[in-house]
This record gives C-alpha cells, structure tokens and sequence, in this order.
C-alpha cells in the first residue's frame, strides 16, 4: 500500500506563454480528489503541464504547434522597455497528508539592452525572442522539516537532486500525460517503457543504490587485502580492478546494443507491416503492367482509326454507284435502245463538224472541196448532232455508263463495308478492354502513396543494415566479455593465492567475501522483488483493463513477460497489441499507470490532458466512473475540452437507454472538487491572455 499521498496544492503562474498572473488551486480533499479545468483549444491547457514540468526540470514536456515560440508570455516581452527585466516564472506547491511538503519556484528573467527586434533563437526562452534581451533564469526549492521549518536552497545541483528525490523526472510522463497521446504508449519500446515504470515507482532505486554500495565495498576491501599482502598483489588488484571496469564497460556497451536492437527490431516489424500492405515490388509492377497496357490501348486506337478512316474512303468512293445503280442502268438501256434504232448519233461533237466544213478537209487529210456529196452528208450529220437531245451522253456518256455499269454491284460494295465494319468493331472492343485494364490498373495505383512506399522501403533497408551492424557489434563484444571474463577468473585465482600470505590479507578477504556474498544475495532480492512486482502490475492491470473496457469478454489475459514486453491475448491466444482501437490501448496505458500505484511507496498525484478525446461510446462513462475508484486517494486534474467533458453521448442502440455525458458521470458520483474555466481574453486584434475562472456547480 502507499506509504505517502502527495498532491499538487497550488499553481503561481507568472507571464509563461498565455497567462499573465493567475493562481490555481488543486483538490486537498481526500474523496472529492478530482478537479476540472475546461477550455477550447488554445486556450492553455497543454500550457499548465508545461509550466509544472518546466518549473520541476526546467524544460516543456508538449511541444506542438507553439513550438518556436518563447516561453515568456508575449505581451509582457512587448512592453518590456530598455533597461527594464521582465521575470516569467512558475511556483508548484506540494503538499502531503500533513500540508505543504514542497516549493518549487523557476524564474526566468528577461532584459532589455536594446530596441532591436530582429529574433535570435534563445536556449532558455525555449524559442524566437527580440535580439535586444539577455535571459537567466534562477530556481528556489524549499522542504519542510519534520520541526515545521523550511529548509531552502538556490544551489541547481541540490534543487535537481532534491526534485529528483520525490519526483525523478523518469516516472513524470506517468504523473503528467497527455491522454490523447496515451494510444501510442506501447506503439515502440514498450518494454524499456514498463521496465522503467517499474523499477521506477518500486521504491528498487533504493535496492540499487545498496547494491553499489556493496560492490563499491567489495573493491575496498579487495584492494586492501592487496595493499596487505605486497606490491605484486597490489598489481594483480590493479590489473583485476582495471579488468573489471573494462568489463562493467563493455556489459555497459552490450546493453545499450541490445536495447538499440530491441528498437530496432521493433521498427523493423512495424515498417514490414507496412510494406507488407503495400508492397514496392508490387507497387512497380502495377506501374510496368499499366504502361503495357496504355501501350495496347494506343494501338487498338490507331488500328480503329485506320479502318474508319479506309471504310469512310471506300463508302465516298463508291457512293455514287450504290446511290445511282437503278439510274445508270436505265440510261445505259435508253443509250442501247436509240444506238439500235438509229437515233443516237455517231459519237461526235458538231463543233468538229463546223471545223471540218470550215477548212475543206477531214482529219484524215482528204479534200473536201469538189466532193459536194461528202460536205452535203457532214451537213446533215451537224443538224442531227445539234438537234439530238442525248447528243452529250452519246458523246461524252456511253463509255462511262458501260464503265459504271460493268463495276462491283451493291451486294459486293455491302459486303466489303460489312468487312469493315466488323473489323473496326473488333478492334474497338479490343480498344475498349484496354481501356478499362488501364483505369483499373490507375485505380489501383491510387491506393498507393508512392512517396511513402519508397520512403517505407528507404528506411526498412537502412533499419536492415543498422540492424546487421549492431548484431556483428554484439557478436565483437560478446567474444571480448568472454576473453576479458577469463582473463578475470585467472586473475583472481592468481590474487588469492598472493593474498593469502598474511593474517591482516586474511581478514580483509573476509571481509570482501562477506561484501561479494552482500551483493550477490542483493542481487537475487532484487530480481525475486521485481519479478513479483512485475506479475502483481500484471494482474492489476489485467482486473482494470477487464472492466474499463466494453468487450472484455474477448480478453483473456494481460501477460507481461520476463523481458517486460506487454501482450493483449484473446481467447484464441492471439496477440491483440497492435490491433487495440484507440480508445483501448489508451485504457491499456491507463489500467498500466494505475496499476504501478499499487506498489509504489508514494501516491502521486495525476494530471491528464484531453483523457476522453479518444475514447467513443458507454467506454467514456466507464472510464469516468472506473478510474477513479481504482485510484480511490489520488489526486486527478482533468484538462477538457467543452465538447469532451458535457456533450453527451449518442443513445445506447442495444439497450436505448441514455449514455451520460462525463460530467453528469462524475457529478453524480460526487467526485468533483472545483471546475475551472480557461477564458481567453481578447485584449488587442492581435493579443490575448488566458483567464482562469471558476464555475459555479
């Protein structure tokens, strides 16, 4: 159970990002733990958990869209005049059963020297600010005594040391999260994660703390048992000890190469996932598939246009014998039956005739002059041929007629359109299903976000090869812990045969034996003490995650292994990790940090930013009505939104009973201290300041 309840007492703050000078007050009592601040995005939630975080170690834990802009609030460096300092600063307050334990002040002081506004990027304003200031900042940390008296100091090295004394900076992100951020928690390195919680809030620091005490006395005296036994034992105590740190460096070496692998076979899985959806090589060949297809496709298009344009040419250049044949035909037959009966004249124009009369002689060079007979027969063939009226189809018409009527009928002209036809048809189809391949293959394409395929298979060969290099570091560091580690045992066999010369070396070897036993028994301790407190985080966060959560029914069980990796196992004893919904690897995270508190020696307190964002349905109701009663002391802060903390939730469908909204949950419960709202207050058209006012319940 815990030993010490401690909670957030009150909040100063002064000119950090969009507050100007306000004082916020945190739940003291020990049933109505929980204590509301609501406001709309921007109005400085995320910004109360960085001004704790900022004044316990003097860096902004969320970082988001503000980030580059300056700690200091705007307005207060805006008016800020030459010469003048504008101090931007935090007071935490922390108080424990007994009332207030601790107060942490940072301050970060900004002056003037100059009117210019060009922006430098300043280390301790956390982002832009005028070139014109120069920033320090300075920290007060006060502890009360048991007599009542405060104890104060100034000194950064003792304000870290003491901080990190009731509140390490390692279990922060389980004191202040963000809750919308809490469904990657066990995304990556979720072992280093939950080792970390803990050995952290396990009170284990303590018993590693004993066993470098023993290991720092084994040294001690093994180092005086030498010194007693001469100058050689002295130099193998110096080759051991020199030995030894080598090895402690290397152990050091391989478990950061280890951890570095875990990462990375973590990334590895997830990017293989990944490529796994959407494969590069499948990617490349849709895109080889569609430009063979597109290919086809300007060939079929090609070939139609060729055969429309040859049917299109044929129809023009036989157009006039299928439209005229019955025409042709009746004319050829009038031209036959006049050439019979004598009417047709002689194929021959009369201007000819004229031409010959007029010069006295035919073509053929015979004379004409004397022979009146022969002028008198071309005479009555001019009149004839003048007076005829199918003298110019004589003339010009009857080779034609034959001509026309002697080509292809109109049975053949169909036929060989009908060819045609069928030929574009069939390759307009052709054209048609190439076309259809290639949109689909296009619709594919688009399932696919190149950039990032490419990017995803970029890294997975480049996590690959760091991967292949770190295992070959291993191997090189394994074989050098097993040649250092001989080298070792030799050594020892060598220093205590040299240091069991005298009766002062013999004491001092008992005493080191005692140490080496000391810490050696530690050690067991302290694995046989994290192994329960590893299976005891385990079964509770089995039990609440069970009954947060609405199908737990599908649950099994919560394992977390003997390498602190976490697993979700159903019914069918598969792994539901990475496939948990938002909203319940977020109830995950939260059933974890709750369950760490039931074997840690102190009850910190807990502050969530958006906790329900994430989370739909009659699981919002449970969490609101759930969490609480599995941290029955502890202090809760909720930041919330308007739409988050009073909206209520859609109809049940299966019971079509009314959902609450949270804060009627909680209100009902009687588990609500205060609730506050963040105003923003508009100032200028381009300034404002957050507000903190409280609501009346």
């Amino acid at each position: 159970m815990v030993g010490t309840n401690l909670r957030f007492k009150e909040l100063h703050i002064q000119n950090f990002r969009p507050y100007e000078d306000v004082k916020i007050e945190f739940s003291q009592d020990p049933k109505k733990t929980i204590t509301i601040f609501e406001g709309t995005n921007s109005a400085g939630k995320t910004s109360i958990m960085n001004a704790i975080h900022w004044c316990l170690y003097g860096e902004e834990q969320f970082l988001n869209e503000g980030e580059g802009k300056p700690i200091p609030n705007q307005r207060a460096l805006n008016r800020t005049k030459v010469g003048q300092t504008t101090e931007t600063s935090v007071k935490l307050v922390i108080s424990d059963d007994k009332g207030p334990k601790y107060q942490i002040k940072r301050m970060l002081h900004a002056t003037r020297n100059n009117d210019s506004k060009e922006k430098k990027n300043d280390n301790d304003a956390g982002g832009q600010i005028d070139s014109g200031f120069t920033t320090t900042i300075s920290i007060i940390f006060s502890d009360r005594n048991p007599n009542g008296s405060w104890d104060t100091t100034d000194d950064e090295a003792r304000f870290k040391a003491k901080v990190n004394k009731f509140l390490p900076q390692t279990i922060s992100e389980f004191v202040i999260f963000n809750g919308e951020m809490l469904d990657t928690f066990f995304r990556s390195e979720n072992a280093e994660k939950i080792r970390t919680g803990i050995e952290r809030v396990s009170g284990l620091p303590v018993t590693d703390r004993s066993i470098q005490h023993w290991n720092d006395m084994f040294r001690q005296y093994s180092k005086k048992a030498a010194h007693a036994s001469g100058a050689s034992a002295s130099l193998l105590e110096e080759k051991l000890e020199t030995k030894s740190k080598k090895l402690d460096e290397k152990k050091r070496e391989i478990a950061v190469f280890k951890r570095n692998l875990d990462e990375l076979n973590e990334h590895q899985k997830q990017l293989e996932i990944e490529i796994e959806k959407h494969p590069i090589k499948a990617f490349e060949l849709l895109q080889e598939q569609l430009e063979s297809e597109k290919r086809h496709q300007k060939e079929y298009d090609d070939v139609v246009l060729k055969l429309k344009k040859s049917r299109v040419d044929y129809i023009i250049d036989n157009f006039g014998r299928i439209l005229l044949y019955d025409s042709i035909g009746y004319a050829y037959d009038i031209l036959k039956e006049s050439e019979i009966k004598g009417e047709t004249p002689p194929p021959v124009m009369d201007f000819f005739l004229e031409d010959i009369l007029k010069k006295n002689e035919c073509m053929c060079g015979t004379k004409l002059k004397g022979n009146q007979e022969a002028i008198d027969a071309l005479i009555s063939l001019k009149e004839r041929v003048a007076n005829s009226k199918i003298a110019q189809i004589a003339n010009e018409g009857k080779e034609t007629l034959v001509n026309m009527k002697e080509l292809p009928v109109s049975q053949i002209i169909r036929e060989k359109l009908d060819l045609l036809r069928k030929d574009e048809n069939r390759y307009s189809a052709a054209f048609r299903e190439a076309k259809e391949k290639v949109n689909g293959t296009i619709e594919k394409l688009q399932e696919y976000d190149e950039k990032k395929i490419r990017q995803i298979a970029t890294s997975l060969d480049k996590i690959r090869q760091k991967r292949s290099d770190v295992i070959d570091e291993l191997e090189i560091n394994n074989s050098q812990i097993l040649a250092i580690e001989s080298e070792i045992t030799d050594l020892k066999k060598e220093l205590k045969g040299a240091t069991e010369t005298t009766s002062a070396s013999k004491q001092w070897n008992q005493k080191r034996n005692l140490a080496e036993k000391a810490h050696s028994t530690l050690n067991q301790v302290r694995e046989k003490l994290l192994s329960e407190i590893r299976e005891r985080v385990q079964q509770k966060t089995e039990e609440i995650f069970k009954k947060l959560i609405t199908r737990h029914w599908q649950v099994d069980r919560i394992e977390i292994d003997e390498n602190y990796k976490i697993r979700v196992i159903d019914k069918e004893e598969v792994d539901n990790l990475k496939t948990l919904a938002a909203g319940q690897t977020l109830y995950l995270a939260l059933s974890y940090i709750a369950a760490l508190r039931e074997v840690t020696d102190t009850n910190y307190p807990m502050i969530i930013d958006s906790p329900f964002g994430r989370i739909a349905g009659l699981e919002r109701v449970r969490a609101a009505e759930d969490l609480p009663s599995y941290l029955p002391e502890t202090q809760i802060t909720f930041l919330v939104t308007n739409t988050e903390y009073k909206a209520r939730v859609a109809q049940d469908l299966s019971s079509e009973k009314h959902i609450p909204s949270i804060k009627e949950t909680l209100q009902k419960n009687k588990r609500i201290w205060k609730e506050f709202e963040l105003v923003i207050d508009k100032i200028t058209e381009e300034s404002s300041r957050t507000l903190v006012k409280e609501i009346t319940v």
